[in-house]
């Protein structure tokens, strides 16, 4: 059983993305989750913004049926709980072997694989019984549809083409018991197992729950009251041997029998009440387990506070406040220090000062320069009335409120000099900021900080105001801190990984911008206007940028990219000798365009984009074919082309073909019957051009030569009688 795939698929609506992100990021836990672990958690995929992830893919992809709730598929991965054990001991405390991360690994890759673009989100989960994946890919897939001259290829959100088979085809399948070959999902689970194959794991069983029933189980069993216990029934005393046969022997092996079955009869009798008693008894240990996990917890946040204590004093030293400034850190509101001190008692302090010295245990200066570092000199009157005009029980949010406007100290001078240069040189109107860590789920900042609940979007110098609390964060609690730049006008460039080689291959590209992330890892963005290169054209420029000289594998045009002067705290770029990790540094940060790669974007835009017309351009092309000279005028200004009786009927016609074949109209069959409609009537070609060209549904989506496809159509209802039998879609 331990060696078994387990891949299960969910649905999702576009109302349940809000649900998949809060369990998945744990914004609320259910009862089988181990709250202790969660810090344990990880996103490998996405910005750990799931629902807003995928309706970026959502938006840039039509859907096949306009009227489905189902735009996503929620994948879990995993495998049996012996099976992790097996291969990594030690995973539920965070320690991953090298076998576990090879099973993650190819997971990642399977999925990026099979769904590519449609992969919007993938979330490792390690607080549950088993560690297993949370994959949610909307399901964009290209496929064929058959349309009155034969087929065409779509590209379209389809959940029902990947994952979804009729009931006559999964009944068939369950009675021949071949739906591993038959059904989409049977394909899919054998399709993945291929791929976990030199994991030493093989296909699970088809249709098995055995993972729901083995958690339910366990849970019912912990929750049920202990039975009494039954002490067997009135059994007849043993059978002695004959009389004749009595030895030492044969009496012993008689009352060995006997009590072999006074044994498993008790229990067969107990059966529930030992399975409860073993159930409870297994989270008694995880009890005792977890006690000394939060005990050496408590040991190092002891050491920690030890640390904070000690580095707080040597900012003091260099801290020089003016009288009007200690008092404006006096009158800081009490309620917002006990939310950054995670103090929930009576606050029974004159001021902030006296409940930092007193909570803290520092002395005068020292907590001078904590209400400093953390709340500023704006946060005194501004932060405590807006807190009090709003809801008095909201919870603080430090990022927003940290504003001070005092001379900070050397390192934070730093760090704003190089926020400052960074986001000089990307220009962007706002920023998202997020926090993402190896020990600690991914957050973003502004969430739910904005008007109504809203996301809230940061401008430049709201970053940079925000460097003392995003400090502490990447120091203290090491997280690493990334922004978004979010921007009407330019799209943003990433191309993440170069290397040194690369850098000295550039062939004449000049980025806006030029990090350096790691001893040998560099990123570079480029600026491009969204005038000149549309959303399609700039992300075929980002894939081909980081095939030439970054990573292949990235993922997402929108793409966050590390703050500058801020550590970068992955494990595995901490120095061995000093234990120190490197600052991310600002190469060089320009503002401008580079021409250069403007040039690329118009070398793929004419390589890989169909030319695209207008509908007012293609009626008036149309004077070729259709129109004489009389009526170019109203072709050009549009005042003649549609009557409103015209306009009517073809408004009707339309919506009754959707609402009669749905997903399944032909809308080029639809067009040909309105020709027929609009030439019974007496209309003319000018005018029957124009409203369809107005009103038949992703007309120059369809037809790149929208003047030619009009003609042609024109020509075949002309041809032929107006029929009565009724549409002819396929």
């Amino acid at each position: 059983m331990g060696n078994f795939t387990v891949l299960r698929v969910e649905p999702v609506k576009a109302a349940g993305l809000g649900g998949a992100e809060s369990h998945q990021m744990r914004e609320f836990f259910e009862t089988h989750i181990d709250q202790s672990r969660s810090a344990l958690n990880r996103v490998l995929v996405g910005s750990g913004n799931i629902k807003q992830d995928a309706l970026e893919i959502i938006k840039r992809h039509s859907l096949a049926n306009s009227k489905t709730t189902i735009v996503a598929a929620d994948i879990i991965l995993t495998a049996h709980s012996e099976y992790f054990e097996r291969i990594s001991p030690n995973w539920q405390t965070g320690n991953i072997s090298p076998q576990l991360k090879k099973w993650i690994d190819a997971n990642v890759n399977w999925l990026k694989a099979q769904y590519g673009e449609g992969l919007a989100s993938v979330v490792l989960h390690a607080d549950e019984t088993a560690i297993h994946l949370h994959a949610v890919v909307v399901p964009v897939c290209t496929y064929k549809i058959k349309h009155r001259y034969g087929e065409k290829e779509v590209t379209r959100i389809n959940y029902r083409h990947l994952f979804a088979d009729d009931m006559q085809t999964i009944r068939d399948a369950r009675r021949n018991k071949n739906s591993d070959t038959v059904t989409k999902l049977g394909r899919l689970q054998t399709h993945y197992a291929q791929a976990m194959n030199g994991l030493d794991l093989t296909r699970g069983l088809r249709n098995s729950r055995a993972t729901h029933e083995e958690i339910r189980e366990h849970q019912r069993l912990v929750t049920a009251p202990t039975p009494e216990l039954f002490r067997g029934r009135s059994r007849p005393k043993p059978v002695a041997p004959a009389l004749l046969s009595r030895t030492e022997e044969t009496i012993k092996v008689a009352m060995v029998n006997y009590a072999d079955a006074v044994v498993d009869e008790y229990i067969e009798s107990n059966s529930d009440a030992i399975a409860i008693a073993m159930a409870k008894a297994k989270e008694i240990d995880k009890m005792r387990a977890e006690n000394e996990r939060l005990k050496q917890l408590l040991v190092e946040k002891d050491k920690a506070a030890v640390a904070d204590q000690q580095q707080i004093k040597q900012l003091s030293d260099q801290l020089e406040l003016t009288k009007d400034q200690i008092a404006a850190l006096r009158a800081i509101d009490m309620q917002l220090v006990a939310a950054r001190l995670e103090y929930t008692g009576e606050k029974v302090w004159r001021n902030a000062i006296d409940m930092v010295k007193e909570l803290e245990g520092i002395d005068y200066k020292s907590t001078l320069a904590f209400l400093h570092s953390e709340f500023g000199f704006k946060a005194t009157v501004a932060t405590a009335a807006e807190h009090a005009k709003h809801d008095v029980s909201r919870v603080f949010h430090p990022f927003l409120n940290a504003a001070p406007d005092v001379p900070v100290i050397k390192q934070q001078e730093i760090k704003r000099a190089a926020v400052h240069k960074q986001l000089s040189a990307l220009g962007a109107d706002h920023y998202r900021v997020t926090m993402m860590s190896d020990h600690s789920p991914t957050y973003n900042v502004g969430k739910g900080a904005g008007p109504d609940g809203s996301e809230k979007l940061f401008t430049a110098a709201e970053v940079v105001e925000m460097v003392p609390t995003l400090e502490r964060k990447n120091q203290k609690e090491k997280y690493n801190v990334f922004v978004t730049p979010i921007d009407e006008k330019n799209h943003f460039v990433l191309v993440d990984d170069l290397t040194s080689a690369a850098l000295t291959t550039h062939d004449g590209y000049k980025p806006n911008l030029l990090l350096q992330s790691s001893r040998h890892s560099f990123q570079a963005v480029f600026v491009l206007p969204k005038t000149e290169v549309d959303k399609g054209v700039g992300n075929a420029v980002f894939k081909e940028l980081n095939r030439k000289y970054g990573d292949p594998k990235i993922q997402g045009f929108v793409h966050p990219f590390r703050l500058a002067g801020f550590a970068n705290v992955k494990d595995k770029h901490r120095d061995p000798v000093t234990q120190h990790y490197p600052f991310v540094r600002v190469l060089s940060g320009i503002t401008g365009i580079c021409q250069k790669i403007v040039a690329l974007a118009r070398q793929i835009a004419q390589d890989t984009l169909k030319p695209r017309i207008t509908a007012t351009k293609a009626a008036q092309q149309l004077e070729q074919v259709l129109l004489s000279v009389d009526d170019i005028q109203g072709v050009l200004d549009g005042s003649a082309l549609i009557s409103p009786a015209l306009d009517a009927l073809a408004e009707t016609h339309y919506r009754w073909c959707r609402s009669r074949y749905g997903a399944d109209m032909n809308t080029s069959v639809a067009d040909f019957m309105l020709c027929e409609k609009a030439l019974a009537k007496g209309y003319s070609n000018t005018q029957i051009a124009a409203v369809i060209a107005s009103h038949s549904p992703n007309l120059i989506d369809r037809h790149p030569n929208v003047e030619r496809y009009l003609s042609d159509t024109l020509a075949a209802a002309q041809a032929q009688k107006p029929q009565s039998s009724g549409p002819r879609f396929m």
